[in-house]
């Protein structure tokens, strides 16, 4: 070997190894905690990096999930750990398969100047081909498009009110078939209503047509004839598009379980990308509710409203 030679292999062994070091020079780095839980006895702030060496203690009902750095993303149970015992139980093989589990943990990981730009761009977020309904005949905005599909055999079914000084203080869900016969209705006095699409006058309908209709609190009749608002159509994949996509949701639960977190915020990336609102919100409740209220699974359930035009960005409750 000439001593050109040996300078370049000299150069790449240094920044091979450099590059080792700094790729590694934590454990685990903070994706989300909610309660009492500490790292060598002081509080937990989320993006914070924890070494090797360190104390883990989760608290008693609290929540906490760690990215590996390997990208592995884990939810530590309620008890006190080393953080090299918990990478040793990670094992070699740690990658995260999903890149919808990927794209979750890549944003849960942003630095606060990353964090305050996305905030920034909220307002320029909305999909294209996204519709803002007209509030002019109905005040209440359902969180669906116009036309989407759901997989899940629930649908949870939220809306807001417009008029917020003066909301409805009853609903009207009245689901139909592509024909107009309805095929369900109910009343709730929330503005959220969860349906179960495998009740016997809903199974096997390939085609629903869901509307929420204001009902007037002082005479209990509808402020709007249905007849009046088109309504969100929801569609039921069948064949190959509803194979692909079950085998697809079935690899993220593999890799995740079906109580997750994480897994059900990697859920939710993977149906809104594929047109599954409904099933994106549903994710994204169930995430929320395994957290604890996690701020940060919050803040990703708002960008996702923001996106799909169900919320403003004026309306939005950012963390701060």
């Amino acid at each position: 070997m000439n001593y050109r030679s040996s300078i370049k292999a000299g150069f790449f062994l240094f920044f091979f190894c450099t590059c080792s070091v700094f790729a590694q020079d934590y454990a685990f780095k903070v994706l989300a905690s909610k309660g009492n839980n500490t790292i060598d006895g002081q509080t937990v702030k989320v993006g914070a990096k924890i070494s090797d060496n360190q104390t883990i203690k989760v608290s008693e009902g609290a929540y906490l999930s760690l990215a590996h750095h390997s990208g592995k993303a884990i939810e530590v149970a309620a008890g006190s750990y080393k953080a090299k015992d918990l990478s040793s139980k990670i094992g070699q093989n740690t990658s995260m398969t999903s890149k919808y589990a990927k794209f979750v943990v890549n944003e849960l990981t942003q630095d606060e100047q990353s964090v305050a730009a996305a905030r920034n761009r909220f307002q320029h977020m909305n999909k294209t081909g996204s519709v803002e309904r007209d509030l002019s005949v109905s005040s209440v905005k359902v969180w669906l498009p116009l036309n989407s599909m759901i997989i899940g055999e629930q649908l949870l079914l939220k809306w807001s009110d417009a008029k917020a000084d003066d909301p409805a203080t009853a609903y009207q869900v009245q689901i139909s078939d592509l024909s107009d016969q309805v095929l369900f209705s109910s009343q709730t006095k929330e503005r959220q209503l969860l349906v179960n699409l495998t009740a016997e006058q809903l199974v096997g309908q390939p085609h629903f047509i869901v509307k929420v209709l204001p009902i007037d609190a002082a005479s209990g009749k509808l402020k709007i004839a249905p007849e009046q608002i088109d309504g969100s159509i929801l569609i039921k994949p069948e064949g190959t598009a509803l194979t692909e996509l079950s085998k697809e949701l079935a690899d993220i639960r593999k890799e995740f379980g079906n109580t997750s977190a994480i897994g059900k915020l990697a859920e939710a990336n993977f149906f809104e990308e594929k047109g599954l609102i409904a099933d994106a919100v549903a994710a994204y409740e169930t995430a929320i509710k395994i957290s604890g209220n996690a701020p940060q699974y919050q803040e990703l359930y708002t960008a996702f409203l923001v996106r799909n035009a169900f919320q403003a960005i004026n309306t939005a409750n950012l963390n701060k």
